[in-house]
This record gives C-alpha cells, sequence and structure tokens, in this order.
C-alpha cells in the first residue's frame, strides 16, 4: 500500500470534517476565517487609548490560526488534504471535535505541501517562529496597558475626596478594564490554539524526530501564554 486511504474512506473522512466545521459555525463562527475581521473583538465604551488599539491589533493578530499566520490560509483547498494519507491518530482528533478539525488541517496542509518529515519540520519551525514573535508582540501591548490602566485608575482613586466627578469616572475606567481583560483572554485563546495545533502536527507527522527542533520553540510559545496569563489576570485584579 501507498500509505494513502480509498476513495471511499477519504470521502467518509471529508463528511466527518464538513460536519465538524458546522458544528463549529453553529456555535459562533469559525475562528480565523481569513478575515482580520473576524477575530475576536470588544465594543469599547469609550475611544481606546494608544496603548489600547495596539492591544486591539495585537489580539487580532494572535487570533489568527497557524495557517493564517504564515499566509496559508487558503492554501488547504476545501477539505481534500484532511482526506488523505491521514494516520489514525489524526483521524482520532478529527473525531475529537472541533479544535481536532483545525490541528486535522494543519496537519493535513503540511502533508499535502510538502513530501517528507523533515520539509515538515522545517515549516513547524517557521510557524512556531511566527507565532513567537506574535506572542512577544502581544506582551509588550499587554503591558503598556496593563501599566496605563493601573496608573489610571490609581490617579482616580486618589482625586475621589476632592472631585466629585471622579467616581464616574473611576466607573467608566473599570468598564474599560474589564474590555481590555476580554481583549487579552480573546488573544491567550488564539495563542492557545496555535500551540495545540502544532503540538498536534508533531505528534502526528513525525514524533521521534521532532524533540529538539520543536519542542523548545513549542516550550517558549507556552511560556509566553503563562506571561500574558498573568498580565491579564494582574489587570482584572486591579478593578
Amino acid at each position: 500500500m501507498d500509505g494513502r486511504f480509498p476513495a471511499r474512506i477519504g470521502g467518509a473522512l471529508i463528511l466527518a470534517a464538513l460536519a465538524l466545521a458546522g458544528c463549529e459555525q453553529g456555535a459562533g463562527g469559525v475562528r480565523g476565517s481569513g478575515d482580520p475581521a473576524s477575530a475576536s473583538t470588544v465594543e469599547r465604551s469609550r475611544a481606546p487609548t494608544e496603548a489600547e488599539r495596539l492591544l486591539d491589533q495585537r489580539s487580532r493578530a494572535m487570533q489568527r490560526t497557524v495557517l493564517e499566520a504564515s499566509g496559508a490560509g487558503a492554501a488547504l483547498g476545501g477539505t481534500s488534504a484532511l482526506a488523505w494519507g491521514l494516520g489514525p491518530a489524526l483521524i482520532a482528533s478529527l473525531a475529537g471535535g472541533a479544535a481536532g478539525a483545525s490541528a486535522g488541517s494543519y496537519v493535513g496542509t503540511l502533508q499535502q505541501e510538502y513530501a517528507d518529515d523533515e520539509r515538515r519540520l522545517d515549516r513547524m519551525v517557521d510557524d512556531l517562529e511566527t507565532a513567537n514573535a506574535d506572542a512577544e508582540a502581544l506582551i509588550t501591548a499587554m503591558r503598556g496597558v496593563l501599566d496605563e490602566q493601573l496608573a489610571e485608575i490609581a490617579s482616580i482613586r486618589a482625586s475621589i475626596r476632592e472631585d466629585a466627578g471622579a467616581e464616574a469616572l473611576l466607573a467608566a475606567e473599570l468598564d474599560s478594564l474589564q474590555e481590555n481583560v476580554t481583549v487579552m483572554e480573546a488573544a491567550i485563546s488564539g495563542a492557545d490554539e496555535r500551540l495545540e495545533d502544532v503540538r498536534t502536527a508533531r505528534n502526528v507527522l513525525a514524533p521521534d524526530r521532532a524533540g529538539a527542533r520543536v519542542d523548545q520553540k513549542l516550550g517558549e510559545l507556552g511560556r509566553r501564554i503563562s506571561a500574558m496569563r498573568e498580565i491579564a489576570t494582574t489587570l482584572s485584579q486591579g478593578a
């Protein structure tokens, strides 16, 4: 056998992938549809500061899928790549739900576009470098909002005794704080999904050879995600 599935099995996998995609759309849309405007955003209660505009921009960038971030969001060619050459581990991931479909799209693209494990590993490394760059830029933006907003809240609170209008200003700033936390959490979810998609590809395609090349960068991304969570938690506690 050449490692490919018979056509009837491929067709069944296509149907399974479509069903999973339909479930995800029914739940409120597919993250990373190729349109940056589809990323999770918030309706701000006031005009954003420059730091908040940068946070919004970095959050949208982090919410891209692995394929979108690499400029290959349309490279899959429908669901055909999901149907050919996939091993039992990927079939299990597809059955797991929408997250499995996302990872399966990435794995399928790597299998379709690259003929050997070494080139697939090169691509995974490149995609992790992009994800880490997006994450580092996001962390910088998150820290900017954190410092700015906590300083503003502290200043307003200090003026409450002398300024009758400070209570309203504080309430508005606390609303903005919650909006910023929401933006951060959406970005963190995007980073989590990118990490999980590459980790799945690593395990399915080259579990014995990936270690040193991929795992280090997976670890770097995981640490950056932890830093994001710490910033978002610190900001939320400022309320």
